[in-house]
């Protein structure tokens, strides 16, 4: 009986890692698909509003103005680092983009 117990646990692991892997092969179709969509949207320069004190806040690791959005600007940071492409406004600007298809994955997942 104890075999059989630890046979149909066996069978049940191997049954959700399909599951988990059928999610995430079209989690990841979501995901490029809206990213190749936000990406080709995204403004190659500093667009109006208070988009131009983000970008040289994220830039130099400096403050906003108040109330100075701290983890958007350290994400920021740490994203411009991060790619090695472009200019400070397109890198800052790609990252509500991706920020965007990992939500659009995410939704996709949690109504699978």
């Amino acid at each position: 009986k104890q075999w059989y117990q630890r046979r149909v646990r066996a069978i049940a692991v191997d049954e959700t890692l399909e599951a988990l892997f059928d999610i995430q092969w079209h989690s990841y179709v979501a995901l490029s698909l809206f990213l190749s969509v936000y990406i080709k949207c995204t403004a190659a320069s500093i667009p109006s509003g208070d988009a131009g004190d983000f970008i040289l806040a994220a830039q130099h690791f400096g403050v906003a103005h108040p109330p100075g959005y701290p983890l958007y600007v350290t994400i920021g940071y740490l994203w411009m680092k991060a790619l090695p492409f472009g200019n400070p406004a397109f890198k800052l600007n790609l990252l509500p983009s991706f920020i965007g298809g990992l939500a659009a994955s995410a939704v996709y997942i949690t109504t699978y």
